[in-house]
């Protein structure tokens, strides 16, 4: 029986919202310009008028629980098209509790308001804000629709579908296709503007259209993406495709890459192209919400690409992931993403997803600790100058008896007056504002409830002026900050502690800086040797190199990948020191996460796996897991070719050989390491 996510939680008095709350106390200063906010909601289907014949998402989507007559709504809510007609393996789905939902930025704080949205709103996701150009309602299947000679395959032939979620794709890229055209069937690129075929932004690019763009521009690969928007350098944002390497070109070619004779024809490409704000400055809010769009819409096109009687498999990667999240497997995409795979696996089109274990192991970005009755634990946490985006963190309580646990966060410059705020379940909301009004900090109690556990949600201003403006212009002293988390509960109370990423991923313009935790009396970042220390090793420090997985790594039905180094001897076959760890004892999936290794450096001396630059001909390195991630993604789909069979994981796994320099603790080898490491010898320049 297929568990549908969001249908057995109770009646939440309030939705579950801290970053969309934090977003409105902020007048959106740490956000881009956009009249809309995309938001991932979990619903409660209980609360649905559902008639006869009607899933809950289609009871959801008419929006008849907002109001009789939706067209009211117009100006104030949207759902994209993705989930009104939705692929046919949710379409089937009698129960299914979440939903995109659009909402204009002025009618936001009016409809939170509103007991509609509260009886019904378990959490909410935030996620960049966007300008609507275009609201069409044209998405169809059409299997009639010329996709391009690229994709031709002998009927018969097995295939399977490799889908990539990521940004900055170089679609024209000759590792994309073989010598009769694309091998891309779609790309979604779901920030740029244009015709787009959805209530939400984008423009999407078939096989044709590709080879057609491309003989038209000569071959001239920037003008191919000049004409689409992705090197408009009229306008603003990053343009990842101006650059000699982008994350996404890099990801699809260790997923789905191959040399033009080589003429494969049996592995469609369908490849989604996210904003580069839902992961290029991701404090203000998430990727979920275009990550589920992305998996909706593969799967939407994966029915098109599926002959009469065929079964066609679907491998879908994801690269990216957040520090923040319960990490137990609750949060809303890890559910969604579990009920896919799920519902999916006696179907026409079975899913695997396979993500990024995270490279979060050294960041000192978690803590974890026990306190008992009337106990206080002080974490302490820089935020280090010139940041220029939102620090936050996420507390997470765990078995908390009645009266809870208070939270104070105390800045540098306390005791000055307006330095501190603190929080309880009997004061759930504090927050601290500059002498202009803008908001300095905040923290909110958010109870047990609406699928989530009990958490504290902490917010700190940037700690520098931004030259490019925004409103409010708080500045929070940089410094080591003291957050004071006391046990008022009869009971002891085991509490996690997440740092929200804030940082600029590489080749980005600066903005962001990290925040860590300190704790220089007992953490150990060295060992005896000099060398920098990769494992716990010991349990004196509440900061952990364990359990840093990524915030949407811990499901029960996903592939976790972690990275190691691959060398010339068994000594340096080692866990790559950025690789995350995953937990001790995960009873959801029996065993500790990762699955498994894949290769992320190529030696000890050569960091980084070489895979496509953004244009055809060039390569260029990158490491961590998000290059190990799409080489197993590849494997697996490489294991369905040959077998027919969707594999759980690689026979031939092994484990790291002895280490002087840097054992690693018989306790953490698990953790770490997961089943082993797959052996990836090197063909021309490139993993095989």
């Amino acid at each position: 029986m297929v568990t549908a996510p969001g249908s057995h939680n109770p009646l939440s008095p309030r939705p579950v919202q801290p970053y969309l709350d934090w977003a409105i106390a902020t007048k959106f200063a740490y956000l881009r310009e956009g009249d809309w906010l995309p938001l991932l909601v979990e619903f409660n289907p209980q609360t649905l008028r559902i008639e006869s014949g009607q899933t809950s998402l289609q009871a959801f989507t008419s929006l008849k629980w907002l109001s009789d007559d939706p067209r009211t709504l117009e100006d104030a809510i949207r759902i994209p098209d993705l989930f009104v007609e939705p692929p046919k393996l949710l379409a089937r789905a009698k129960e299914f509790g979440f939903c995109v939902v659009l909402v204009h930025r002025k009618q936001v704080v009016a409809l939170l308001d509103s007991p509609e949205w509260n009886r019904t709103i378990l959490r909410v996701e935030l996620g960049p804000p966007v300008t609507l150009a275009s609201l069409q309602k044209t998405l169809k299947s059409d299997p009639a629709a010329p996709l391009g000679a690229g994709l031709s395959a002998a009927a018969g032939a097995r295939r399977i579908v490799i889908g990539v979620i990521d940004q900055g794709i170089a679609f024209t890229h000759d590792r994309f296709r073989n010598r009769s055209g694309s091998r891309i069937a779609y790309v979604w690129q779901q920030d740029l503007m244009g015709g787009g075929s959805f209530v939400t932004p984008g423009i999407e690019i078939t096989a044709a259209e590709i080879d057609a763009a491309l003989a038209a521009a000569g071959g001239d690969e920037d003008a191919v993406y000049r004409s689409t928007g992705g090197l408009d350098y009229s306008s603003g944002g990053y343009k990842a495709l101006g650059r000699r390497r982008s994350h996404g070109t890099h990801v699809l070619d260790l997923a789905a890459g191959a040399d033009l004779h080589d003429d494969v024809t049996d592995r469609p490409i369908i490849a989604v192209d996210m904003p580069d704000e839902a992961v290029g400055d991701p404090a203000g809010s998430t990727l979920t919400v275009h990550a589920i769009l992305g998996l909706l819409y593969i799967l939407h096109r994966a029915d098109s690409l599926r002959r009469p009687n065929e079964t066609l498999p679907v491998v879908v990667n994801l690269s990216y992931g957040p520090h923040e999240g319960p990490h137990d497997g609750t949060a809303i995409l890890e559910l969604v993403m579990d009920f896919f795979v799920q519902l999916a696996a006696n179907s026409e089109t079975p899913l695997k997803i396979v993500l990024a274990a995270g490279n979060f192991r050294q960041s000192r970005i978690h803590a974890a600790f026990q306190i008992r009755p009337g106990q206080t634990k002080t974490l302490q946490w820089r935020l280090q100058p010139g940041g220029l985006t939102a620090s936050l963190m996420e507390i997470w309580l765990a078995d908390v008896a009645a009266g809870g646990v208070s939270v104070a966060v105390r800045s540098p410059l306390h005791p000055l007056p307006n330095q501190s705020v603190t929080v309880s379940p009997a004061s759930p909301e504090d927050d601290v504002k500059d002498a202009a009004g803008s908001v300095l900090m905040e923290a909110r109690y958010l109870a047990a409830g609406g699928g989530s556990r009990s958490h504290v949600v902490i917010g700190i201003a940037r700690t520098a002026l931004d030259p490019a403006g925004g409103w409010g212009q708080a500045v929070a002293p940089s410094g080591v900050w003291s957050v004071e988390v006391t046990n008022t509960s009869t009971a002891p109370v085991s509490v996690q502690a997440w740092i929200k990423r804030s940082d600029t991923p590489s080749g980005h313009p600066a903005k962001g800086r990290q925040s860590y935790f300190e704790d220089p009396a007992n953490y150990r970042r060295a060992r005896p040797n000099g060398r920098p220390a990769e494992f716990d090793e010991t349990s004196e420090s509440h900061l952990r190199r364990r359990e840093t997985l990524s915030g949407i790594a811990t499901g029960e039905r996903t592939v976790v990948i972690g990275g190691y180094r691959r060398g010339d001897n068994s000594a340096d076959m080692h866990p790559a020191p950025y690789s995350s760890a995953g937990p001790h004892d995960n009873s959801k999936r029996g065993y500790s996460a990762p699955d498994w290794l894949e290769h992320s450096d190529d030696s000890i001396a050569c960091f980084g796996v070489l895979a496509a630059g953004t244009r055809s001909g060039s390569s260029a390195p990158m490491n961590g897991t998000s290059a190990a991630a799409p080489q197993a993604a590849k494997w697996i789909a490489e294991t369905w070719l040959s077998t027919g069979v969707l594999p759980v994981r690689p026979n031939n796994l092994v484990q790291p050989g002895a280490n002087p320099s840097n054992p690693i603790p018989a306790g953490e080898r698990p953790d770490v390491v997961g089943g082993g490491l797959r052996p990836t010898p090197q063909k021309r320049g490139r993993p095989s």
